[in-house]
């Protein structure tokens, strides 16, 4: 279980929270914010029922919403019909940036640490006007990973517990228009996917989602980013717990990556996350990326092929360079 500590006292971050039908989640999570501190401005946005029966859910959240007291201005958003993960949670995003430049985002089965807010608040400062980065992931996909910073910067960043810019997000690309229209996309994207399979397992998914094949919105936001370049912080270890895995969560039902919590605890308490220590250059870890792909993807030792595959084009390109 996550333990939260109460250091942060008041989130200037304007925060988003978009919620469904699950009541006990949305009740949690108000409750961990609750003991977090107080917040500046929250938005919150309901989507609506699928069927007859899914409506006493979501009226289970909007009364639980309703009820909502953490110091500060509360707006919200709900919708009568529902309008499913795809419209629904981008919807409610360009609600959230129409009336506010930067901001925190979370969902009903994201719950955060106290770290959590101390670290995107400084973050969405400390990148505010620089374009090379899009995202602040406040989750690190496997846990931990061991680098001489606090944080680090990746082409992949998860939306489990996100912060980002008005300016990024104006850049989205909902409908992936760009995927077909403009040359050499595809092969720009492949050069960002250092291991060979994830690079299939990605560009499928890229492809079912221009072709409206999944009800999502993230994997346009991920294809957005890798084409303009842009960059995601990622911290060294997880500030965020996801709890919505399993049979009721829309999209991910692998199990959660068993973690040793208490070495997770000591790494969050080491840090002063209000001033975080950064990297020494401003480039992608591809290590890290490889060690996510090899975990998400269940091929494990598959690291050579990596190395194989970089080493072939640097040779390819030595030779090409004496014609």
């Amino acid at each position: 279980m996550c333990i939260i500590k109460t250091s942060v006292n008041f989130i200037t971050q304007p925060l988003l929270i978009v919620l469904y039908n699950r009541a006990d989640l949305a009740k949690r999570l108000f409750d961990i914010l609750n003991n977090i501190g107080t917040f500046q401005r929250i938005y919150i946005s309901i989507d609506g029922p699928r069927t007859p029966e899914d409506l006493l859910k979501v009226e289970k959240v909007r009364e639980i919403a309703k009820d909502v007291d953490l110091g500060g201005e509360i707006r919200m958003r709900q919708s009568e019909e529902n309008q499913g993960c795809k419209i629904g949670v981008r919807s409610a995003i360009d609600w959230f940036f129409s009336l506010e430049n930067e901001g925190v985002i979370l969902e009903d089965d994201c719950h955060p640490t106290s770290e959590f807010f101390e670290f995107m608040e400084e973050m969405l400062d400390r990148y505010r006007h620089d374009s090379r980065v899009a995202q602040i992931s406040g989750s690190n996909t496997i846990g931990s990973y061991n680098v001489d910073s606090d944080y680090f910067f990746s082409n992949f960043g998860n939306i489990w517990g996100w912060g980002t810019w008005r300016r990024a997000w104006t850049n989205y690309d909902r409908d992936m228009i760009t995927y077909r229209t403009v040359p050499y996309v595809r092969s720009n994207l492949r050069s960002k996917i250092h291991f060979v399979f994830d690079g299939i397992f990605r560009l499928k998914n890229f492809d079912d989602a221009e072709q409206g094949k999944i009800d999502t919105w993230d994997y346009q936001w991920m294809y957005t980013r890798l084409v303009q370049n842009q960059i995601c912080v990622i911290p060294a270890v997880s500030l965020i717990e996801n709890v919505g895995m399993g049979e009721d969560a829309t999209h991910t039902f692998q199990s959660a990556l068993p973690l040793d919590d208490s070495l997770i605890q000591r790494l969050r308490g080491s840090t002063d996350w209000s001033a975080p220590k950064g990297p020494k250059v401003m480039l992608p870890n591809y290590r890290f990326e490889l060690a996510v792909s090899e975990y998400k993807r269940g091929w494990r030792g598959f690291g050579p092929l990596v190395m194989g595959k970089k080493f072939f084009f640097l040779v390819m390109r030595k030779i090409s360079k004496l014609k």
